[in-house]
């Protein structure tokens, strides 16, 4: 009688930690839910606000500005397929002749879209003091147009539909 006894206590035992085991595991689940929701909510609460103005559009945009650049007189060839791969960059070419495609869905910001956005995804340098690494500061000077007009943003301008960019490095 005593061993049915213990078998038995034993298997209440078993059974109750089984159940204390089952309590801690929801119990931990949900305290990772919580702390993962508490993450995230951290997180949408404390992104920078970026102001409305510098929405350029909220439903993508579909544009094509020309950029073409000249080094000490010489045409640089700005090839096709640069920012297309396995993972396409929204800004890219698909052949050269400098015709630069700006493919953003859904919202748009006025950074989406600066030409030193394209010169990284091309893996070249583009400053007010630097070209293809040809410096100003070297006796050079870089000078860049759109639609004819000088224009001193560089790499922080902000192409449009339809620009022609030209940029200069001269000595």
């Amino acid at each position: 009688m005593e061993q049915r006894k213990d078998k038995k206590e034993l298997k209440d035992e078993r059974q109750a930690r089984r159940q204390l085991f089952k309590k801690i595991k929801t119990m931990l689940i949900w305290v990772l839910v919580l702390g993962v929701l508490g993450v995230g909510i951290f997180w949408l609460v404390t992104l920078p606000k970026v102001p409305q103005s510098a929405t350029v559009s909220q439903r993508g945009i579909h544009w094509h500005p020309s950029l073409s650049i000249s080094i000490k007189g010489e045409e640089v060839a700005i090839p096709g397929g640069i920012g297309l791969g396995a993972v396409h960059s929204p800004m890219h070419t698909h052949d050269p002749g400098g015709i630069i495609h700006l493919e953003y869905s859904g919202i748009v910001r006025e950074n989406d879209i600066m030409i030193k956005n394209f010169f990284d995804t091309w893996g070249k340098d583009f400053s007010r003091d630097m070209i293809l690494g040809n410096r100003a500061e070297e006796g050079g000077t870089i000078r860049m147009f759109v639609g004819g007009e000088e224009n001193m943003e560089f790499e922080k301008y902000m192409m449009q539909d339809g620009d022609v960019i030209e940029i200069l490095y001269e000595e």
